[in-house]
């Protein structure tokens, strides 16, 4: 017998609410609509900022379809992704500041989505910047009420994230 759907709410780091049964596609489908909108969409992902995490260059690729795995892709909808992992990552080294990515993806979670994690400097400090930090580095993140030059921070980077992508594929077509 199959689980029925339930309905979660969360609040994004604008402080907007959402309801939704599934995150990953409320955002494919344009029912949720992540802070200062989509960073790029191709025929099957989008490219957006993180909507929990106030955290400058967090980026998510999720698969507009109901899949978890890159098992459930063919290979032209895998090879679509593996061009959109490399220009995201290209387009993050135009914000400048971030030392390095991690990249995340986890089968567990019922709809695909990829993580780029990005880490700065100052988040570093005495730890290293290992996957097992990234989970309280997000808790602390989320606890943190954004200041405004915090919130433009993070819009002017999305800004100049979807201008990198509108440039990139202007040229390939």
């Amino acid at each position: 017998m199959k689980k029925p759907e339930t309905i979660s709410e969360f609040t994004d780091f604008l402080e907007k609410k959402w309801n939704f049964i599934c995150m990953g596609c409320g955002i494919a489908q344009k029912v949720v609509n992540p802070p200062f909108g989509l960073i790029y969409e191709s025929k099957n992902f989008v490219i957006h900022q993180d909507p929990l995490i106030p955290l400058s260059g967090f980026i998510i690729i999720a698969s507009k379809n109901h899949i978890s795995s890159i098992t459930e892709m063919d290979e032209i909808v895998y090879e679509e992704l593996s061009s959109l992992i490399y220009q995201t990552r290209k387009s993050l080294q135009t914000l400048g500041g971030i030392l390095n990515i991690t990249i995340i993806q986890e089968e567990r979670s019922p709809h695909f989505h990829l993580w780029m994690f990005p880490w700065y400097k100052e988040m570093i400090g005495n730890k290293q910047n290992s996957i097992q930090n990234i989970r309280s580095i997000m808790k602390n993140l989320q606890k943190t009420r954004l200041q405004e030059f915090q919130i433009s921070k993070i819009q002017n980077d999305i800004r100049i994230l979807q201008n990198y992508f509108k440039s990139y594929y202007k040229r390939e077509n």
